[in-house]
């Protein structure tokens, strides 16, 4: 704890106010702390990779309305046990039947993972089911584009809250931040939106399926698929 106190502190004034090598070379420091933490994440995240291939090798993301009673039991199972395993009261009542300290990351662990699965049923169930199709596809453009937007928000925001840029690390609340974010988020449907009228991919999706594939993958939209 005072290693990570120090090393906030630290953070705080490299970010804010370093140049780009002090902000490259602290980063490189934090491997050493940050490398554990994935390892310790590993097999969650291996356990989603198969959980989203057996999602869509079932048949479920291809074919929602074939399976609403499974989407309707894995909204309802997903959140139910979520909120559960969250829960103040399962913490107390663990600390009270003397359970292993390990215990406590597991079960936030699965909290997380059936949380994702509830709201991740939710959307496709919204989507399918309900006319909040009409709402919710205004995002879409987004999610065509996730890379590019990444990669997009990463260089911009480094460059606003770097100190090799404006240098605004720690000087905006959490109010202002959220809504720096929320205006860079509406913009960016609103150039997702108008890139993917003109071409078929952001153009880091089309690199990448370009390098996947082996061959130089077509951009434009035709003519008559705008229509």
């Amino acid at each position: 704890m005072l290693w990570l106190q120090q090393h906030v502190l630290e953070a705080n004034h490299v970010y804010a106010a370093g140049s780009y090598g002090q902000i490259l070379r602290f980063s490189w420091s934090e491997l050493s702390r940050i490398l554990p933490l994935h390892e310790f994440v590993f097999p969650r995240t291996l356990g989603l990779f198969l959980v989203g291939m057996l999602a869509w090798r079932s048949g479920v993301l291809r074919n929602p309305h074939r399976h609403q009673g499974l989407l309707l039991i894995v909204i309802g199972l997903g959140l139910m046990l979520g909120i559960l395993l969250n829960s103040p009261t399962l913490t107390q009542a663990m600390a009270s039947w003397r359970m292993p300290p390990a215990m406590g990351p597991c079960l936030e662990n699965a909290a997380g993972i059936f949380m994702g699965l509830g709201y991740g049923a939710s959307v496709i169930a919204l989507v399918e089911f309900t006319r909040a199709r009409s709402v919710l596809q205004v995002f879409a453009p987004l999610g065509r584009m996730a890379f590019t937007n990444y990669l997009m928000q990463s260089l911009i925001f480094s460059w606003v809250f770097y100190g090799y840029g404006l240098g605004y690390f720690g000087r905006l609340g959490a109010a202002e931040t959220l809504l720096f974010g929320i205006i860079f988020y509406t913009c960016q449907m609103a150039l997702s939106t108008w890139w993917l009228r003109r071409y078929r991919f952001g153009p880091i999706e089309w690199l990448w399926r370009t390098l996947m594939y082996g061959v130089r993958q077509p951009m434009r939209v035709l003519p008559s698929a705008k229509r």
